[in-house]
């Protein structure tokens, strides 16, 4: 069983100390950053973004090192949909998946437990893997206030390296549960099983069935408003009567918005485009900031600067914590600009310090306020009248709007949709899945984490009026909306399995239930549960107390013979 641990441990985050940790630590000691190597990292980063919103992911690589994985698929399929509404916002830690569904899917193929039965330890364990991050973030404010005394010395790499080797102890609140769990609680896991009823079993796996409405409801509180609801009865009549899978009720989306867009806002297209071509930061037009238009010993940042930036953004959360959330993470990322453009070492005090204070915001849009910054400490380096309040100010203005921004757009829309996609594939038992999921995640990270820093440090403190502008931020966010709550009702016939097995007797005849409602309108059941699901989460219901309710109905409609 050691062995079987050791797999699931480095699928749960262990496989980063082998891999990406070396490549970041020797461009932290080395004190010199190359494009190739920040690629690298980018890489494998986009691996780690995939894992860690996808379950389908995690699972799939589980059932691969265990040798199953079409039960990795399955396992991971329903666990994605149950959590495709949960993400975290600002400082609130929702329970994590991801452990839940590596440990489902590893006791699932060890001890030969159903899907329903290895469910059971999901919200358990999601809950104490919220309970592990939740001490590590608090254990986090004392690296920082080691920090503080670094900077306090202008100890520049050991600030970085701090912020780096930081990211070893969130694998390890994921790697040691994984570890333990595999190896102490397969035979546990066997005797339990063995004591569980037929009916409860049987009610468990009518309960997989069940689930997916949680997170449909859940994504359903985020997205839904009076514009977008027609579109997701589109999605659902689609998949009821035409049966449109989700690729291509997704691409039906993305046209539709763009249609709606167009008949919206065509009168501010030209704003649009003079916007988006207008001589950014870097320009002649501009003062220059990057070394390929400055002025010869003018300071400003090369190619690689801005690679050592890129890739340390990948690390923004390496000392997540309660007091100051991600400043350190920031301070790191500043370290390949401060590095170039300091010429004392006060200078490299006074940045490290004006960049240790409170910080937070989304990690792809917020790498746009990274942007700006380095384009305001290049400008500073150059002569400006720049103080350190007026960054510290431009940080405070914009990380609130961009964190509400981005958390609404990626979090809130993009990436249910390419959760519904990959569950809906992993479900059929497509081995596709995961590899779209880490297309779809690690890509959107990548390219996010790379255009929105670049057009920030290209536009400077210009980039709010520019975005004002074009407004395409909004326009984006709105469509995406539409392509996910299409994509959502598609999904609910889809993936949402409730059917009754009631019988009227009457007369000398009987009739069954389920046929009548079928012609009133098929999956008319699956769609009233969502509903329902939906309207407990607007009051407020946990989503949990919701999830423990929905495994009662499976149990007691197998006892009592109303499902099936």
């Amino acid at each position: 069983m050691f062995r079987q641990a050791l797999l699931v441990a480095l699928v749960a985050g262990a496989w980063e100390w082998i891999t990406v940790l070396p490549a970041m630590i020797a461009a932290v000691l080395r004190k010199k950053d190359s494009t190739f190597n920040s690629w690298l990292i980018a890489f494998f980063k986009s691996i780690d973004s995939a894992a860690f919103y996808s379950p389908v992911v995690t699972a799939f690589l589980t059932g691969l090192v265990l040798g199953d994985v079409k039960t990795g698929l399955l396992v991971g399929s329903t666990v994605q949909l149950m959590f495709i509404g949960v993400f975290i916002v600002g400082a609130s830690i929702p329970p994590n998946p991801r452990l839940a569904s590596i440990l489902a899917t590893a006791l699932c193929i060890l001890t030969g437990a159903s899907t329903g039965e290895a469910l059971t330890i999901v919200v358990p364990v999601s809950v104490l893997s919220q309970l592990l991050t939740t001490l590590f973030m608090t254990l986090n404010v004392f690296f920082l206030h080691w920090a503080d005394k670094m900077a306090e010395e202008g100890k520049i790499v050991n600030i970085d390296l701090l912020n780096t080797l930081n990211g070893i102890g969130w694998q390890a609140v994921e790697v040691i549960p994984a570890f333990l769990g595999v190896y102490f609680g397969v035979d546990l896991t066997k005797s339990l099983i063995a004591t569980i009823p037929e009916v409860v079993s049987k009610g468990l796996g009518l309960s997989a069935g069940l689930l997916p409405a949680l997170g449909f409801g859940m994504l359903l509180v985020i997205i839904a408003n009076r514009r977008v609801w027609p579109f997701f009865f589109v999605g659902f009549l689609l998949a009821t009567y035409v049966k449109m899978n989700a690729i291509a009720v997704a691409m039906l989306g993305v046209c539709l918005a763009l249609i709606y867009d167009h008949l919206r806002n065509s009168r501010s297209a030209s704003r649009v485009d003079s916007a988006l071509t207008e001589a950014p930061y870097g320009s002649p037009e501009r003062e220059a900031v990057s070394s390929d238009t400055a002025s010869p010993g003018k300071a400003a940042l090369g190619g690689e600067d801005i690679a050592g930036v890129f890739w340390r953004s990948f690390n923004f959360a390496g000392n997540y914590n309660f007091e100051r959330l991600m400043a350190l993470g920031m301070a790191s990322m500043m370290v390949p600009v401060l590095r170039r453009l300091a010429r004392t070492k006060e200078e490299i005090v006074s940045g490290l310090k004006r960049h240790l204070v409170f910080y937070n915001s989304h990690p792809y849009l917020g790498a746009m306020i990274t942007g700006v910054v380095a384009a305001m400490e290049v400008q500073k380096a150059q002569g400006a009248a720049i103080k350190d309040e007026d960054i510290n100010g431009v940080k405070t203005a914009m990380m609130g709007p961009f964190a509400g921004v981005g958390d609404s757009l990626f979090w809130g829309t993009l990436h249910p949709i390419y959760l519904s996609i990959t569950a809906a594939l992993a479900a059929q038992g497509n081995p596709v899945a995961p590899f779209l999921a880490w297309f779809f995640i690690g890509g959107t990270a990548v390219a996010g984490h790379w255009f929105f820093l670049n057009y920030g440090f290209r536009w400077g403190t210009d980039v709010l009026a520019k975005i004002r502008e074009s407004n395409v931020i909004e326009r984006v966010a709105g469509g995406a909306k539409i392509v996910g709550i299409l994509v959502a009702g598609a999904m609910i016939a889809t993936l949402v399995s409730v059917k009754t097995t009631l019988v009227l007797s009457i007369g000398g005849g009987s009739i069954a239930i389920q046929p009548i409602l079928d012609q009133i309108l098929p999956n008319l059941l699956p769609l009233c549960l969502v509903f329902i699901v939906y309207g407990l989460l607007k009051r407020h219901m946990s989503p949990i107390v919701v999830m423990l309710i929905l495994m009662a109905i499976g149990i007691l409609g197998a006892w009592l013979g109303f499902l099936g």
